[in-house]
């Protein structure tokens, strides 16, 4: 073979690479769609019906949701895709999903029950059948076609819609449209990981450095995009309902664009960690090429969501829009830095650099925490957004000059 036909299938080569990444973008962004027309239909349907304050309740429940699934996706999906895992590890792994799912299911269920929060204890009853459907759909999108992950998609947005449709009629209360979805979720997630085969004994076995990776990534998420999660139980303790109702009504206008990250991250790590040869490195080149595509994505869709938002937002959130509107633009910018960290950051964890994250992770937690409490305590809603706005600011630089100095060595 000659060195000219060599270079010609080199090049047919990594075209069909690139088309197979975009394709996996294109379902990724179609999936995560889905999930994010689901939760901005259930967040405008308990805005409309119960205002602010019960929007809030809402969003303390939602955001323990969020906490399970990220936490759960960095310690299992995310730790394995990076290494292309065979079908008995995806297998395997499953037994790890389950025994998270279960460690939070419990305290997430009681504290429900104590509370009188009957979102918590749904989400608390649902929540093991919705990490195997988060942790199916993500192995879909990241490794296969994807056409599992948009299936599942599709029969809960026809579900829940159905759902919203009678909500929006007075038919149901807005407790048992939250109660659906959360339940045709963790049905979901039990009748894929049947398809697929999936072992859902609970149980913590595996190689070591991969259990001590996945436990060091899921402590990561737990203290770092988690704490954001857990800082809305305790606004919830130091403002009420009310406060945190009017910030989850501002991130609800802005919620497809803040997806597009969660969407993109698990693709960006198993895309990065075949940048290089060497699966120890990372190309700095690639980690800035896509940081620039998506910001400039981002950037586009966060513009236009704060445009309806001014239009509309009264229409969609009714009185509740009241108390988010001056929330909005604040949002938007702590979206957007959002943004700038998530490609360093998946570089990151494409090279298992577990202890270097976790060190980052904990700096910024100590930052965020008591910063937030102390701004809500005096301003309210608006200091504890522009409280996150700062903190995040200051985790994208962190997050780049770590990329730096891991590139150099």
């Amino acid at each position: 073979m000659t060195s000219t036909q060599e270079g010609t299938e080199s090049k047919s080569a990594d075209s069909r690479g690139w088309l197979r990444n975009m394709h996996r973008v294109v379902r990724a962004l179609l999936s995560n769609g889905i999930f994010s027309a689901v939760s901005l239909a259930l967040s405008v349907m308990v805005a409309r019906s119960g205002g602010t304050g019960e929007l809030g309740m809402f969003g303390v429940a939602f955001a323990a949701y969020l906490l399970v699934q990220l936490v759960v996706r960095d310690a299992g999906a995310n730790t394995i895709i990076s290494v292309s895992p065979s079908y008995r590890k995806r297998r395997t792994t499953a037994r790890r999903i389950s025994f998270m799912a279960i460690v939070f299911a419990i305290p997430i269920s009681l504290c429900g029950v104590f509370a009188g929060s009957p979102y918590l204890v749904i989400v608390g009853l649902a929540i093991h059948g919705i990490c195997f459907y988060d942790y199916s759909k993500t192995l879909s999108l990241s490794l296969d076609d994807g056409q599992t992950a948009i299936m599942q998609d599709c029969i809960l947005l026809l579900v829940t819609g159905c759902a919203v449709v009678m909500t929006w009629f007075d038919l149901i209360s807005p407790f048992i449209l939250v109660a659906i979805w959360a339940s045709a979720g963790s049905a979901l997630g039990y009748l894929v990981s049947y398809i697929q085969g999936y072992k859902l004994l609970p149980s913590w076995k595996g190689e070591a450095v991969e259990l001590r990776t996945s436990l060091i990534f899921g402590c990561q998420a737990l203290i770092g995009s988690g704490s954001v999660h857990i800082l809305t139980f305790l606004l919830s303790l130091v403002g009420g309902p009310v406060l945190v109702g009017a910030m989850r009504g501002a991130s609800t206008m802005l919620g497809p664009s803040n997806l597009i990250v969660s969407t993109v991250q698990p693709l960006l790590i198993s895309y990065l960690a075949r940048s290089t040869p060497d699966p120890a490195t990372v190309s700095r080149a690639a980690v800035r090429k896509s940081a620039l595509a998506l910001v400039c994505v981002h950037l586009v869709l966060t513009s236009g969501l704060v445009l309806i938002s001014h239009f509309f937002g009264e229409l969609l959130l009714g009185s509740t829009w009241q108390d988010s509107s001056s929330l909005i633009y604040i949002v938007a910018l702590d979206s957007v830095f959002v943004a700038v960290a998530a490609a360093p950051l998946a570089a990151h964890r494409s090279v298992w650099a577990a202890k270097r994250v976790a060190a980052i992770s904990n700096v910024i937690v100590v930052i965020r925490i008591p910063l937030v409490l102390v701004c809500a305590l005096w301003w309210h809603a608006i200091g504890a957004v522009a409280a996150f706005l700062c903190v995040t600011i200051i985790a994208s630089l962190l997050w780049w000059m770590s990329l730096i100095q891991l590139t150099r060595k």
